[in-house]
């Protein structure tokens, strides 16, 4: 990750980290490929009526059913121009792309662009999203399982950690954002400005007088 300045305190300094993280490898993600570059593609979308009108109207909610009891496929273009199919229902755990089909953003082509997410940190996304699709519903051994699910999904390498907490904010994924975000301030609880800094490889470049006047200001953050 890029270096960045202590003139911000230290919860600016995690949402402001500047990074070109390195795509992470997921193998065989669940409900989700990477279509092949030939004619078969169109067929992800059946042609004849807008994407919103197909999705919408295909009473997906957490099913992803058409009333032919049909799984409803979604294409996706990612940031580095890689198609992405994955089932509505779960796409539509994303508020943002939810948006995207009730305003029929992908027009005639049937592809909605995601154009801050690259496909990895997508199929990544979407795995947590296919996970929590009905969230349990109260049942206590599925929670549990989610429970579980998440700790695993959540233990990653800094890089990809970033990746997840920017696309999950991006794509307006709230469960997922807030499991990035606890994972940040797990990493920083309890811990001095100087193995802050280790973590997150920010740089010193306070002269004394000037980082004791900022750890006056975010004492509360050490606390």
């Amino acid at each position: 990750m890029a270096a960045v300045t202590e003139t911000e305190s230290v919860d600016k300094k995690i949402r402001m980290m500047n990074s070109s993280s390195e795509e992470v490898a997921v193998e065989n993600p669940p409900a989700i490929n990477h279509m092949p570059e030939d004619d078969s593609a169109s067929a992800a979308i059946p042609a004849g009526n807008s994407l919103s009108d197909q999705v919408m109207a295909a009473a997906i909610s957490e099913t992803g059913e058409t009333g032919e009891g049909e799984k409803k496929n979604l294409r996706l273009m990612s940031s580095d121009g890689k198609e992405v199919v994955v089932e509505a229902a779960v796409a539509m755990k994303s508020q943002l792309i939810r948006q995207m089909i009730e305003a029929d953003c992908a027009g005639e082509s049937d592809v909605i662009n995601i154009p801050n997410v690259t496909a990895a940190v997508l199929s990544l996304i979407f795995r947590y999203c296919e996970k929590h699709l009905g969230d349990g519903d109260g049942d206590k051994a599925i929670a549990n399982d989610l429970k579980s699910f998440d700790e695993d999904f959540i233990s990653v390498d800094l890089d990809t950690l970033y990746d997840l907490l920017m696309g999950s904010n991006y794509l307006d994924v709230k469960g997922l954002l807030d499991l990035a975000c606890q994972k940040v301030a797990d990493l920083i609880k309890g811990k001095s400005p100087d193995e802050i800094r280790r973590i997150f490889n920010i740089e010193k470049d306070f002269s004394p007088e000037e980082e004791e006047e900022v750890n006056k200001e975010n004492k509360w953050a050490f606390e």
